[in-house]
């Protein structure tokens, strides 16, 4: 490309005035230190003296012309600096500290474009070497693009009176809803008065037994939250995009599933089924049925479709089959680095994650059969990492007995809110849950 300028973004001028200010102002060298780290400085010069400066801060010291000189000189570099004669040249160009903040801005936008310039000619190395997949290219890219917007915006040490101000707001937008629900509603009453919808950056994991409708439950919700013209993301590492959407359409019709997969169904059936298409075909949600997904995927694709709708919820089936990235000694630990990485997802897409979660026998062996946030299974971990925790089983009696067709849903932990434990009706034919007070008017 003839023309181009090949000279990387320098910010020479910059970095002397912002290692001058520190030289001559303790507060200066405070406001650099929260931000810039050695590679941000083009001049390998600069580097040296601000790692020099760095050591002195940890080992708690002044930061002058004095201190520094020794301290490079501790590692031989003194001279290759440029010796007392440089530093002094730095602090004397510089006579006040006050526009330090402006200079240290000047280095890290300067630093970025370098970092981005590197990374755009690893994209394209890697475009023309083709050794690796389209998408985990993309999501390499990404993840760094991210990762690099993420240090751009790290002054993240904010005084309280902001932190106020939200805190307030969120209360009034709770004094004014008529409803009390300030998160994503869900669509089960019981549940949205215990946790006030589903919210921001809260990982929610809906645990129980196999067959206990855990994917129903989540589809029915994710049918909820989507008729509120919200996005929902399910990520499905067990059952395919068609069995999904079939469950989709034969709840919302209703329409018996057994029946629909084995062909069985009456010209009214085929009726509701054409309504209902038209009604779940405009809906907002949408499939990803890749099996060993990994959170990093997950969080790649799940922030594109934030980027092009608001996104509500996003919908993991289920934590136990997923992957990690990493190399651990043991499935407990894969575990909990899933689920702390689960929990980063969700703040950096400020979108509730709800991840279903399988539980162990050992509920089944308790009397009563009771599950307990202990039964969560292969790590303890997800009890701390979540936000909220769903048990769902089968309801009893007074005798003991199970009730037919009725669930017990607990929310066993609430970080923001209260626990309580709710009954829902359980249509199996339709895969669809209903509240008590809905299913009698049904």
């Amino acid at each position: 490309m003839a023309g181009m300028n090949r000279v990387p973004p320098s910010s020479t001028e910059a970095e002397q005035s912002v290692i001058g200010s520190m030289l001559i102002d303790q507060e200066a060298a405070g406001l650099a230190k929260e931000i810039l780290e050695p590679e941000d400085f083009y001049t390998p010069a600069h580097q040296e003296i601000y790692r020099a400066m760095e050591e002195l801060a940890w080992e708690n010291k002044a930061i002058d012309i004095v201190t520094v000189l020794d301290k490079l000189e501790q590692h031989s570099m003194a001279d290759s600096v440029g010796g007392v004669n440089y530093l002094s040249e730095l602090a004397r160009e510089v006579p006040t500290a006050a526009n330090v903040r402006h200079y240290i801005r000047i280095v890290e936008e300067k630093s970025l474009l370098r970092k981005l310039i590197k990374l755009g000619g690893e994209l394209v190395a890697q475009g023309f070497a083709a050794e690796k997949e389209v998408d985990n290219i993309l999501d390499d890219a990404q993840k760094s693009i991210y990762d690099l917007a993420v240090k751009k915006n790290s002054d993240t040490l904010r005084r309280v009176d902001r932190a106020l101000i939200e805190s307030y707001e969120k209360i009034m937008e709770a004094a004014l809803s008529k409803t009390g629900i300030t998160g994503t509603p869900t669509g089960f009453p019981d549940l949205d008065s215990t946790t006030t919808g589903l919210h921001p950056g809260e990982l929610v994991v809906v645990a129980g037994r196999p067959g206990t409708g855990k994917t129903s439950l989540a589809l029915n919700i994710a049918r909820n939250v989507a008729k509120k013209g919200l996005a929902v993301a399910v990520f499905s590492l067990e059952m395919s995009r068609e069995q999904l959407a079939t469950r989709l359409l034969c709840t919302d019709a209703p329409v018996d599933l057994k029946k629909a997969r084995s062909g069985q169904l009456v010209d009214a059936d085929y009726e509701k089924l054409a309504k209902s298409m038209k009604l779940i075909a405009k809906l907002p949600i949408y499939i990803d049925d890749t099996a060993g997904i990994t959170t990093a995927q997950i969080r790649s694709k799940a922030m594109r479709l934030g980027a092009k709708e608001k996104l509500g919820l996003v919908i993991i089936d289920y934590l136990q089959l997923m992957p990690s990235t990493g190399k651990m000694e043991n499935r407990v630990l894969e575990v909990a680095d899933i689920t702390r990485s689960l929990k980063t997802v969700a703040r950096d897409l400020g979108a509730p994650v709800m991840t279903l979660s399988q539980l162990s026998r050992e509920m089944e062996r308790r009397k009563g059969g009771k599950p307990q946030l202990s039964d969560l299974r292969e790590s303890g971990a997800i009890e701390q990492d979540a936000d909220i925790v769903m048990f769902l089983y089968k309801a009893e009696d007074e005798q003991g007995n199970a009730r037919e067709n009725i669930v017990t849903l607990q929310v066993a932990k609430n970080r923001n809110g209260p626990t309580s434990t709710m009954q829902l009706a359980w249509q199996p034919e339709y895969t669809r849950f209903l509240s008590i007070e809905k299913h009698h008017e049904a």
